[in-house]
């Protein structure tokens, strides 16, 4: 089994702060099939930017990169 890199109590934090409604406790299954679905997305962000943050316009470029992915939706 590969490493977790982020623990689930972040991955948690992020959900919850993003749907409130994921803190109340009959929500723990949502939760937990949402956190087994963002884990390995973010867990590739992490990765790819390691890959690359050694070269700074690289690492730039991918920041930008992320910033209007995030703008677009």
């Amino acid at each position: 089994m590969a490493k977790q890199i982020i623990p689930d109590l972040v991955l948690n934090d992020a959900l919850v702060t993003a749907n409130p409604r994921l803190e109340n406790p009959r929500a723990e299954a949502e939760l937990k099939a949402l956190r087994d679905l963002l884990a390995p997305a973010c867990e590739k962000v992490i990765s790819a930017y390691a890959e690359i943050a050694n070269h700074k316009s690289a690492e730039r470029a991918f920041k930008r990169f992320l910033q209007n992915m995030i703008s677009a939706t």
